[in-house]
């Protein structure tokens, strides 16, 4: 069996000036996965100020330390960089 769990928010830094349209904000969120005996966590922080996002994604769970197989059970780090346009 399958589990999959996530969830996230986008949370406004601040209202500009007469509730602009283009506000700056930060959208933390997580993905949690387990099969069998495997399990992967993801962590992701993206920064949003339209038409730019930049972010990361972190994959492995720090806390577990090693898994079953002596690796280190951390393996990835993503760095994300977007301009969003029409």
């Amino acid at each position: 069996m399958k589990t999959s769990i996530h969830g996230g928010a986008r949370i406004r830094l601040h209202d500009g000036p007469f509730q602009q349209k283009i506000t700056p904000s930060i959208a933390p969120s997580f993905i949690y996965q387990r099969q069998g005996v495997t399990d992967q966590l993801s962590l992701v922080m993206n920064f949003h100020y339209d038409p730019i996002m930049a972010g990361f994604w972190y994959r492995g769970i720090p806390i577990m330390g090693k898994e079953f197989n002596d690796k280190v059970n951390q393996d990835a780090l993503i760095f994300l960089l977007g301009l969003k346009y029409k």
